[in-house]
């Protein structure tokens, strides 16, 4: 996505992956893990992911708005899967990508107040 493209301001999946294209090392670092097959569905991955991360704080209960494949320039062609969800503590983004059956999915959760 180019950076001087438009974006509406309630789109903050848009946003998020404006403001990580500026950076090709956004991706390293420490990331959770979830360990369930490529097969499975945005829902189960977040629903995995929040409950083993407790990120930002117990989350017990999520409804997804909105899931968008989107392409974040990092050097591959990889594509992301991004899963924007209200829950109990505020909106959340979660990216997520399938690496292999031994890492299981790559996990990233951002606060989506912080893009809208």
């Amino acid at each position: 996505m180019c950076s001087n493209t438009l974006i509406a301001a309630s789109d903050p999946i848009a946003k998020l992956v404006e403001e990580l294209s500026k950076n090709p090392m956004w991706e390293n670092g420490k990331y959770p893990s979830v360990h369930l097959p490529r097969t499975a569905k945005p829902a189960e991955v977040v629903a995995a992911y929040f409950a083993m991360t407790r990120d930002p704080k117990e989350i017990k209960n999520f409804e997804i708005k909105e899931t968008r494949s989107v392409e974040i320039p990092d050097g591959s062609l990889d594509k992301y899967t991004a899963v924007w969800c209200q829950t109990e503590v505020g909106d959340r983004i979660i990216l997520m990508k399938f690496i292999s059956l031994e890492y299981g999915w790559y996990t990233r959760s951002t606060d989506a107040r912080s893009y809208e």
